[in-house]
């Protein structure tokens, strides 16, 4: 914000260079009639470098001050303006404010005045808080010859890009994504994820490292049972058949033997 204050300043006081060595000076006008008329209140003039400007008023004359008078008597409203500063328009910026505020006003740093880029007059405000009582307990209206008024330039607006690609790129609490709470479950189930998959990943990495168990070698009958098996069967198959052929063969040539009975 210093920063970017700096170079309002900064082009305020180029503006203004270009005007030449003297310094700006704007002309003001008061009405204390209630808006109906307009008369000088005095020329305001800002500094070559922009950071100062003072409001030079020229005594009031006495009808000037019994129009004052009523006007706070009356509770009216006290009226301000001055040219924009626009080339080649005759636009006014005007503000008005109640005349018992007048002794808060008139106070150094009382009124403030605002200022676009150039130099262009924005607007003057009051720039302090007022109350009822502050005409009775000064005594009356004074408006000095000579105050100081503060100025307001405009401040150089934030980079929106760069804002978001900072952001995005600033890590939150927590390992949480940008835009996510780190309170948020969705975070908190993938910072989960994170985690299982971190620990898988040290687990590999220390299954890596570690060397290999050598392997117990296996017997011959353990590599080549496969081929055992088929033929274990073969030779099974060929001494069930051929005791069966023997049994066959041995018994074939007796008759059959049958009872008869008895007589009687």
């Amino acid at each position: 914000m210093v920063c970017s204050a700096r170079l309002g300043v900064m082009g305020l006081a180029l503006a203004l260079s270009a005007l030449g060595n003297a310094a700006a000076s704007i002309p003001m006008e008061h009405s204390l009639d209630g808006g109906a008329s307009f008369v000088p209140a005095g020329v305001i003039t800002i500094d070559r470098t922009g950071a100062a400007a003072t409001l030079e008023r020229p005594p009031l004359d006495r009808i000037q001050e019994e129009q004052l008078a009523q006007l706070v008597a009356n509770d009216g409203m006290y009226r301000l303006r001055l040219p924009s500063g626009h080339k080649g328009s005759s636009q006014a910026v005007s503000t008005s404010f109640p005349a018992r505020c007048l002794p808060v006003a008139v106070a150094d740093a009382g009124m403030a005045l605002e200022l676009l880029d150039g130099g262009l007059v924005a607007g003057i405000a009051i720039n302090a808080p007022c109350s009822r009582g502050n005409v009775a307990a000064s005594g009356g209206v004074q408006l000095p010859s000579s105050q100081a008024l503060q100025l307001r330039v405009p401040l150089a607006a934030p980079d929106v890009l760069q804002l978001l690609a900072s952001s995005q790129q600033a890590p939150l609490p927590g390992g949480a994504a940008a835009g996510v709470h780190p309170s948020d479950p969705v975070a908190q189930q993938g910072q989960g994820a994170g985690q299982d998959q971190q620990a898988e990943a040290q687990q590999k990495k220390g299954q890596a490292g570690k060397p290999k168990a050598k392997e117990e070698e296996k017997t011959w009958l353990q590599k080549n049972w496969m081929i055992m098996m088929p033929l274990g069967f073969i030779i099974m198959n060929l001494l069930g058949g051929g005791a069966e052929r023997q049994q066959r063969a041995g018994g074939g040539g007796a008759a059959p033997v049958r009872a008869v009975p008895a007589r009687r």
